[in-house]
């Protein structure tokens, strides 16, 4: 159980610090084209194109982070509302489905990106092979499988406990 714990810790560390490396290329992106388009009255071809795809990967990889840090929105009122057994049961299922949700969906991401359409084809402003942008799909969907696969071991370990850790 250990090693399973580790590797989420080392995904953790891993999913923040690309957050960190995207959101810093966003911003710079962000920036180069406002100095270009309304200083310089020459706009950037691709920084439009680099700032969407960094969009699209933080909304992935911090999908993850935030379902670690519990920081996902929730309407909890049910939860809260029923005895403590029931609750941990309902927290239980809410997570398990989750877990095959997400599944599910990392399937069909997989699926999308080997399309041919999906492989050969390039980005209209910088050129880059798409294939890296859908790639987003697959490695936030993983990391957050094993992040809700952690929470479901810790939630049946600590099942006896008075306080659950969600």
């Amino acid at each position: 159980m250990k090693i399973i714990f580790k590797l989420g810790d080392i995904l953790e560390k891993i999913s923040r610090i690309i957050l960190m490396i995207l959101v810093a290329i966003l911003g710079i992106s962000i920036f180069l084209q406002v100095f270009f388009r309304y200083f310089l009255n020459n706009p950037l071809s691709w920084s439009e194109e680099v700032a969407r795809y960094c969009m699209i990967w933080i909304t992935f990889i911090g999908a993850s982070v935030a379902f670690n840090d519990d920081s996902m929105s929730s309407v909890d009122l049910l939860v809260n509302a029923v005895p403590r057994t029931a609750r941990k049961l309902m927290i239980l299922i809410s997570n398990l489905s989750v877990f095959i949700i997400t599944l599910f969906v990392f399937k069909y991401s997989i699926d999308l990106l080997l399309l041919p359409g999906t492989l050969y084809q390039t980005s209209a402003g910088i050129g880059m092979p798409m294939w890296i942008v859908y790639l987003c799909g697959p490695v936030g969907l993983f990391s957050m499988s094993i992040q809700i696969f952690i929470r479901l071991i810790k939630i049946v370990l600590n099942w006896n406990k008075e306080v659950l850790s969600e």
